[in-house]
């Protein structure tokens, strides 16, 4: 069985995304892979915008895709993102705060984050 994540930031231009991450999205995985290779804005900006993503390869970090992957996920309001991720039935979800990632503190409990990390 897969442990699915979304992985969620702020693009440059204001809007919120969001990418799903089919395998292997469980947190002593795919945290050190983020913070690791995806640390700057606009790296992470091109992550998501893939859209649906296999997998983080461990060593490279590069994302494995579908030839037919869904695309990101997007809204103004961080909330309304979080929201759409948890009704899409996922283990994790991961913010980009702008300068770390950081995972939800509870998905099962639909808590959202920290309110330092909403925008």
């Amino acid at each position: 069985m897969s442990t699915n994540a979304y992985l969620i930031s702020r693009t440059s231009n204001g809007m919120n995304i969001a990418a799903r991450l089919q395998l292997d999205g469980y947190p002593e995985h795919v945290l050190p892979i983020l913070r690791a290779h995806y640390i700057e804005p606009e790296s992470v900006e091109s992550l998501i915008s893939l859209g649906e993503i296999r997998c983080l390869d461990t060593k490279s970090g590069d994302a494995q895709t579908y030839a037919n992957a869904q695309p990101p996920l997007t809204a103004h309001r961080l909330d309304l993102l979080v929201s759409a991720a948890i009704q899409r039935v996922v283990s994790h979800l991961y913010l980009f705060d702008g300068t770390t990632w950081q995972k939800n503190s509870s998905v099962a409990g639909r808590q959202q984050f920290a309110p330092t990390a909403a925008r």
